[in-house]
């Protein structure tokens, strides 16, 4: 399998690689994988079950905020389903945002260019605090974990202050969900401090070379 770089973007702030292997792209952020367009099972069943838990209290005009643009594969189930009003990503890369509409739009059905989606350009930290928007389902996917940042800043968003923030800017009988690469007992510790109600979904996964492993997502419901 061969590969090449495509865009090596770096400056002051980030270092973001965009590699091709094969028939397949993959994001490197700052030294530490973050997303290909091989596979990504984990991320349309996340949003799957987050729309599938929220039915038992709403069923049409659903909103949503997902933290993460990614290579766009969480889009696509929000998209697809009617009951969805809006879907709002935040991608604090701009260069992953175009990355979406000059390269991944074969492998995520060009669900970017869908009248539902909104993308914004920010920290989505920085977004929990600045907007008073309130959505039925908030999905973050921004790191590996919570022990395996991205970006050290992101740390916050999984201790209490950042949990609030999400609790804040959830609808009446909202759900959370938070993927991560591997099960983390620190973080299920503090959303049920923070949370009535935590569930914990595993997802298998295929790497692009053919090695089985499984991602996680905690969904937890508003409360406390």
């Amino acid at each position: 399998m061969t590969s090449k770089n495509v865009e090596n973007i770096k400056d002051s702030q980030k270092e973001l690689k965009l590699i091709k292997s094969d028939k397949h792209y993959e994001i490197i952020s700052n030294g530490v994988f973050l997303k290909s367009t091989h596979g990504g099972k984990s991320e349309i069943e996340m949003v799957k079950d987050g729309l599938f838990y929220l039915s038992d209290h709403k069923l049409e005009n659903i909103r949503i905020l997902i933290g993460g643009l990614g290579v766009g594969y969480s889009l696509i189930p929000a998209v697809e389903d009617e009951r969805v009003e809006v879907v709002d990503v935040v991608e604090i890369h701009k260069e992953v945002i175009n990355w979406n509409y000059q390269y991944f739009s074969e492998y995520n059905k060009d669900v970017i260019n869908s009248d539902k989606v909104r993308v914004f350009n920010d920290d989505i930290g920085k977004y929990l605090e600045e907007n008073s928007n309130k959505y039925d389902l908030i999905l973050l996917d921004v790191d590996n974990g919570p022990d395996w940042l991205v970006r050290p800043e992101n740390y916050h968003l999984y201790q209490s202050e950042g949990l609030n923030l999400l609790s804040e800017s959830l609808a009446l009988g909202g759900y959370i969900g938070i993927w991560t690469i591997s099960e983390k007992q620190e973080l299920e510790a503090n959303l049920i401090a923070n949370f009535d109600y935590v569930i914990m979904r595993s997802y298998q996964n295929i790497d692009s070379k053919r090695r089985s492993h499984y991602d996680y997502v905690y969904f937890s419901k508003t409360g406390k």
